[in-house]
């Protein structure tokens, strides 16, 4: 087509330097746009050509959904006011800095003061004992030295995934403060000459865009909860690899709450394994599933992930890649992936033929 509409989000913090956010067929795309005069008319060219090819007419909109700004505001879950909140904790996902663990033991430790939050990290070279400290063990880990312990207010808050798609995909009015300076301004650095500029008053109702999205992805965002998602009426896929999600109850949530989501991407997810009790009570939420990648999942074992494939009765799809499984077996076939068409085991410890015959 002769023209494209272009949904571009402002954050006035990064306005000085130029930097906008441009929201594009629903995905993010980062621009920065040079503020020197000597190369900013050939960076805007080269943006221009990256963003929108041959194309010379554009649509330039100010996006703003009406959202509750509080909504997105990430919370933090990580501090205990009792002791049954401090069960609660454990099992959760956290992430510092660019290192992810899993909480093994909240409570006091002998001879300091006040609360300690003991960590499980996914990378060993982060961690400092097992869960031992001072000769009195409080956790264990799977790996050795891969354990530590930290305050609750060293843990940056979370979201639920309502909250993070909302960040991702829609503006509030609270973050869009632009006056008429900076209007002109961003008019000037990115030639809006080729732009058609709506204004506030024609982007109401943006919100029922949400039930547009069909492909989304919060990759990477501190996720722990599923939140209120009955207005993605239209999702189909749905990325939330390396998040903090940590329990199939909350997954299971979030597939109730869209009925038509059928691809779903768990990878670089530790999930806390459900009991047969609680799998019997998840088969229900999962009839919509029918591709589910669980790369770098930490499941250890064949006879595990039958025992969970029992919750995706109409699962076709399974990406499994780096999980440590060794041996494959025949045992449980006849309760989960039975419909099953396509299976990647790629970069796993599989070694023997028995293995391979199983598969087949």
């Amino acid at each position: 087509p002769s023209s494209k509409k272009i949904h571009i989000k402002f954050l006035p913090s990064l306005f000085k330097s130029f930097s906008q956010i441009f929201l594009v067929r629903e995905r993010l795309l980062f621009v920065s746009v040079a503020a020197s005069k000597g190369k900013s008319q050939r960076r805007r060219k080269k943006v221009r050509s990256q963003l929108f090819g041959k194309s010379d007419k554009f649509s330039f909109q100010l996006v703003n959904p009406g959202a509750d700004s509080a909504r997105s505001r990430p919370r933090n879950t990580m501090i205990p006011q009792s002791h049954g909140q401090q069960e609660q904790l454990v099992g959760q996902r956290i992430r510092v800095g660019n290192f992810s663990g899993t909480i093994r033991f909240v409570g006091e430790v002998a001879n300091t003061d006040g609360e300690w939050i003991g960590v499980e990290w996914d990378d060993p070279q982060r961690g400092k004992h097992s869960g031992t400290v001072n000769g009195v063990e409080y956790f264990q880990t799977r790996q050795a030295n891969s354990g530590s312990m930290i305050r609750s207010e060293k843990i940056p808050p979370t979201q639920t995934l309502a909250e993070a798609i909302h960040d991702k995909y829609i503006i509030t009015e609270d973050t869009l403060r632009l006056d008429a300076e900076m209007l002109k301004e961003v008019q000037k650095q990115l030639h809006a000459s080729l732009f058609e500029v709506v204004g506030m008053e024609k982007i109401g109702g943006k919100q029922s865009q949400l039930a547009h999205l069909v492909d989304v992805s919060v990759a990477h965002s501190p996720v722990n909860a599923a939140g209120p998602l009955s207005m993605f009426k239209s999702l189909r896929s749905l990325d939330v690899s390396a998040t903090l999600l940590w329990n199939w109850t909350i997954v299971g949530d979030v597939m109730a709450q869209i009925p038509t989501l059928e691809e779903l991407n768990l990878s670089n997810n530790r999930l806390v394994s459900p009991s047969d009790d609680e799998i019997c009570s998840l088969v229900t939420k999962f009839h919509s599933l029918k591709k589910l990648v669980l790369k770098k999942c930490a499941l250890g074992s064949w006879p595990e992930l039958v025992r969970l494939a029992r919750m995706w009765p109409l699962l076709e799809s399974l990406s499994l890649e780096d999980n440590e499984i060794g041996i494959v077996t025949e045992e449980g076939y006849e309760l989960a992936l039975t419909k099953l068409r396509s299976l990647d085991l790629q970069n796993n410890q599989i070694c023997d033929r028995e293995s391979i015959y199983a598969l087949g």
